[in-house]
């Protein structure tokens, strides 16, 4: 799933980084990230799955590191604007720490992506039948007040 994910995204950052190719000066920076990101979608379904685990570790690693750079930049901002920064610099910091013990700890980086996907589809799943349901309730109402009009 991962592989076919990474795939998939790369395609489409390809994509896209051509139609902003007009737009934006620094496209090839999104196509990059896309060849990259689908080549190692090739690799990861070639040499399945121990590539495919190692990529889910370090795209979480990078990406609380990326949240917590920039967490730590919105605070910067925000102290030189006057505003209360204190909470966006501790967010900052503990993300980057996070991705420090994510890097260090991939068992336990797996279990948690595991987590927060199995928690994901538990709740979808509930939402999506608590809507099925809505959806059959408004469905035989506006059928009794279809009846009701004709009557």
């Amino acid at each position: 799933m991962i592989a076919i994910w990474a795939l998939f995204s790369g395609i489409v950052q390809i994509v896209h980084a051509f139609e902003l190719r007009a737009l934006f000066q620094q496209w090839w920076v999104l196509l990059l990230s896309g060849l990259t990101s689908a080549a190692f979608g090739v690799a990861a379904l070639y040499y399945y799955p121990a590539l495919s685990l190692a990529f889910a570790v370090i795209w979480v690693t990078w990406w609380l590191f990326l949240t917590g750079a920039l967490a730590i930049y919105a605070a910067m901002v925000e102290r030189r604007l006057g505003l209360s920064w204190g909470g966006t610099v501790a967010f900052g910091v503990v993300s980057i720490i996070t991705g420090v013990l994510a890097l260090m700890n991939p068992p336990a980086t797996l279990g948690a992506i595991m987590g927060l996907i199995g928690g994901f589809a538990i709740v979808s799943g509930v939402v999506l039948i608590v809507a099925a349901y809505r959806l059959a309730s408004a469905k035989h109402e506006l059928i009794d007040a279809a009846r009701s009009a004709r009557a």
